[in-house]
């Protein structure tokens, strides 16, 4: 959870301090695959070579990671603007991320939540977001 947390951090202060959006993707197989932060410059729709500005490869083994708003749409990405507000996914809904322990324990789990200001917060146990381990 520190490891998404601080890059979902990363993705909003270079919104910021560039004044463009700035994004926070899964890898195509999902969250437990990893991520990309970085941005869209040549707005092809993907973030590549210099666009990257940092890359977080799978989560450990056993370990899942979900990721979706509170209203139950599943997020493929984050996006910040350049006021550290969320972009997208779109809607007033928070996003939710559920970090799920190989043994299934929510109790031991993490959860971390993106507000549509753009503060990210872990919480203790994933029982506390909408996702569910």
């Amino acid at each position: 959870s520190n490891d998404l947390l601080a890059d979902l951090a990363i993705a909003r202060s270079e919104a910021v301090k560039f004044g463009r959006r700035t994004e926070v993707r899964s890898a195509a197989g999902g969250w437990t695959d990893g991520w990309v932060v970085g941005t869209d410059l040549d707005a092809d729709g993907n973030i590549t070579g210099t666009e990257i500005i940092k890359e977080h490869g799978a989560a450990p083994e056993g370990f899942t990671i979900e990721g979706g708003d509170t209203g139950g749409t599943a997020a493929t990405e984050v996006a910040f603007g350049i006021t550290g507000q969320v972009v997208a996914p779109g809607g007033t809904n928070a996003i939710e991320f559920a970090i799920c322990r190989p043994d299934g324990d929510a109790a031991k789990s993490r959860g971390v939540t993106v507000a549509r200001s753009g503060r990210a917060s872990t919480q203790k146990a994933s029982v506390n977001t909408g996702i569910q381990c």
